[in-house]
């Protein structure tokens, strides 16, 4: 919740999805699906690993938002399945090329 209460005193709407969620903290608002959640954003920040993420219709998903940008900073998606359908993947700390050996 550290990086939500973040976003919000700076300013963010921000509007989550947990399947097990129980807190909620002031101006956050909760949706019943990954897709309510991902209706009108700007971008996707993965926070959790929870498996039914990894299967979204990330098509569907590029339907429903403004913007493009899915930042998962669990590296729990596939980055060729997010980027065909359209939108731009960021994984912290995931290599963009191979490291020599």
């Amino acid at each position: 919740m550290h990086v939500v209460q973040t976003l919000i005193e700076h300013g963010a709407h921000v509007t989550a999805h947990d399947p097990a969620i129980t807190d909620t903290i002031p101006k956050l608002r909760v949706a019943p699906t990954v897709h309510a959640a991902a209706a009108s954003t700007d971008a996707l920040v993965l926070l959790t690993e929870w498996p039914e993420y990894r299967w979204v219709n990330w098509t569907t998903v590029a339907t429903l938002m403004t913007g493009e940008l899915v930042f998962d900073t669990r590296n729990a998606l596939d980055p060729a399945v997010v980027a065909d359908a359209g939108l731009r993947y960021v994984g912290v700390g995931r290599r963009r090329t191979p490291m020599p050996t």
